[in-house]
């Protein structure tokens, strides 16, 4: 069975039970145009950004908190 386009969620929940198949909800961390999986990535990067000599001001603000 081929598929052009997902399948109603019935259909989903009936493949995934007959194949075995989970589907895990997971958290996504967005940063600008950019997704991450883990947060300290999304967070490392944002400080990155925010060393940068064109950083907005309220960037270089922020990362005088050690907790952002």
């Amino acid at each position: 069975m081929t598929f052009h386009s997902e399948p109603d969620e019935a259909t989903v929940a009936e493949l995934m039970t007959r194949y075995g198949i989970a589907r895990i909800p997971t958290a996504e961390f967005h940063y600008k145009s950019y997704r991450y999986a883990r947060f300290g990535d999304a967070l490392a990067q944002a400080r990155h950004d925010a060393e940068q000599p064109n950083a907005p001001a309220a960037m270089r603000w922020r990362k005088a908190w050690p907790f952002i």
